[in-house]
């Protein structure tokens, strides 16, 4: 039987308004302060093999789709009306068959102590930053070796007789 892959839930304006990179554009734009900061989570699941979920603050949505919707997908979420990112976190830590599976990045104590408790594990902002960078660093270097290979093997054949 395959072992089930890690996840990672993300509060999403909670991170958008810690990371540099993006907390301008909350006050300006945060629908592309969002997007940018989905597009960098992108590679943990590409190249890391985690679930990738960034759940954002609803925006007066009726129900919301659990994080398994679209399996192997990156997935955002917009929490219910009547219900915080925060607590859609704790819900689906709370309610997972396996706790431990679950990463959530947050700069919110209350949340972080609380899936913790779950036994899940939790992580601010800063740590999740450095995780994306050296991910993006370890993608880079795979695919250059990648490419340095195929050349090789390949070779310049432009130009032989």
């Amino acid at each position: 039987m395959a072992s089930a892959r890690p996840y990672l839930l993300v509060d999403g304006y909670n991170v958008a308004h810690a990371w540099t990179a993006t907390r301008g554009l909350m006050r300006k734009d945060p629908d592309i302060a969002a997007a940018r900061l989905v597009e960098r989570l992108r590679v943990l699941h590409d190249s890391e093999g985690y679930e990738v979920t960034v759940i954002f603050d609803g925006k007066g949505l009726k129900t919301a789709a659990p994080p398994t919707q679209n399996p192997g997908e990156l997935c955002v979420l917009y929490s219910p009306s009547g219900l915080s990112a925060d607590a859609l976190i704790e819900r689906i830590v709370f309610k997972a068959p396996d706790a431990s599976l679950f990463t959530v990045a947050s700069r919110d104590n209350m949340i972080r102590d609380a899936v913790i408790c779950s036994g899940a594990r939790a992580i601010d902002p800063a740590e999740l930053l450095e995780w994306v960078d050296a991910a993006e660093r370890r993608q880079s270097r795979k695919l250059g070796d990648q490419s340095r290979k195929a050349d090789r093997s390949f070779g310049n054949r432009l130009f032989e007789s």
